[in-house]
């Protein structure tokens, strides 16, 4: 992949060898003269190089992933919205995790969509909504920052897999919150979303501890 210029505007260049030993080359008009807007919009063409290279992606596709290439200005990835993509996410997690963690990131996807909403394009989503949406969100209902921080651990996963699938050009990353040292309790609405992401098994014995008071052995010691 190389970035060259002719008559003053931006390529993406892209050459490779066949296997009869014949070298192609496709070049890709990123439609700018600046050189940071050129940089920019050759990342998006690197994510899909292997694909065109690979016959997957054809010249007359351009257009419609490439968001300068037409008049729209929109590409596949503008058009993808959180709740297009979360139902297929959860699908592809049942595959590879056991259903409990699935469950768990159904909650902490609704706590997602819930600050910024279904319709939000997945191609707009940066560390800004989280550092400044997320979590302000959360923490103003009383959240504390060990329960908002597996709640941004399994977002981590997901913004990973939108990454890995070439759905976001960029990885997106943010801070964890500081966990503090000094002992902490549970809050009602924390035992709330507990009970939501569990199954009705573990569900019955939270809600058993949460009434008896005892420490987590003590149901099973024999006098």
């Amino acid at each position: 992949m190389a970035l060259i210029k002719r008559r003053n505007k931006y390529y993406a260049r892209i050459r490779w060898y066949l296997t009869n030993g014949k070298r192609k080359e496709i070049q890709i008009p990123l439609k700018t003269s600046s050189l940071t807007e050129a940089r920019t919009r050759l990342k998006s063409v690197n994510n899909e190089e292997r694909d065109i290279i690979g016959g997957i992606i054809q010249k007359f596709q351009f257009k419609d992933i490439f968001r300068w290439l037409n008049p729209e200005g929109t590409s596949r990835f503008m058009a993808l919205k959180l709740g297009d993509i979360i139902p297929q996410y959860l699908k592809y997690r049942l595959c590879v995790v056991r259903k409990s963690t699935v469950d768990r990131d159904v909650y902490a996807l609704k706590q997602l969509t819930k600050v910024l909403g279904k319709n939000k394009a997945v191609q707009d989503i940066t560390y800004k909504d989280i550092e400044q949406k997320f979590i302000p969100y959360y923490q103003n209902k009383g959240y504390q920052n060990g329960g908002l921080n597996i709640s941004l651990r399994i977002q981590k996963v997901f913004y990973n897999y939108l990454l890995k699938e070439k759905l976001i050009d960029e990885k997106i990353t943010f801070k964890m919150l500081p966990i503090d040292d000094e002992p902490c309790y549970i809050n009602r609405a924390e035992i709330n979303a507990l009970h939501e992401i569990v199954d009705e098994k573990f569900s019955r014995w939270f809600y058993f501890y949460e009434m008896v008071g005892c420490r987590a052995t003590e149901p099973f010691l024999r006098g």
